[in-house]
């Protein structure tokens, strides 16, 4: 049965088939080896890159927040600031109006006092002269 194997076939076969390892190895397997091997760093730095970019989103948010915190009270200093400045000259407004009516109102007093005086002595004088006509009425009676 093994009587038709010739060694130096064998042999040459077996040189061939190594070389041939050989030859694929460094011209196939070694590139293909060496690109799945940089494809796999790349694919770990890019998922590092996303990791980081991840972390700088949500540090960018914290930022955000902070800044959108920061500004809302601030607004809303500036807002009480304004509306105290507002309500301080309405009031001094509403101040110097009761002021001025006050005085209108204590000179319209005086007024209606001067005229009551005016009229009381007017009537006394009428009064004076009806006394008179009652008596030379009364007279004549």
């Amino acid at each position: 049965m093994f009587d038709d194997l010739d060694p130096k076939l064998m042999l040459i076969t077996g040189v061939l088939f190594l070389i041939l390892i050989w030859v694929l190895n460094n011209i196939l397997y070694k590139p293909l080896l060496n690109f799945m091997s940089n494809r796999e760093e790349g694919i770990r730095e890019d998922e590092n890159k996303i990791n980081q970019n991840n972390s700088d989103v949500n540090n960018n948010e914290i930022l955000i927040g902070k800044i959108y915190a920061d500004a809302r009270a601030k607004s809303q200093s500036i807002k009480n600031e304004h509306i105290k400045v507002a309500k301080d000259k309405a009031a001094d407004l509403v101040n110097k109006k009761k002021l001025a009516l006050d005085e209108e109102f204590s000179a319209f007093t005086s007024n209606l006092m001067l005229e009551k005086e005016k009229f009381k002595n007017e009537l006394r004088e009428e009064l004076v002269v009806c006394n008179a006509v009652i008596k030379s009425n009364l007279d004549r009676i």
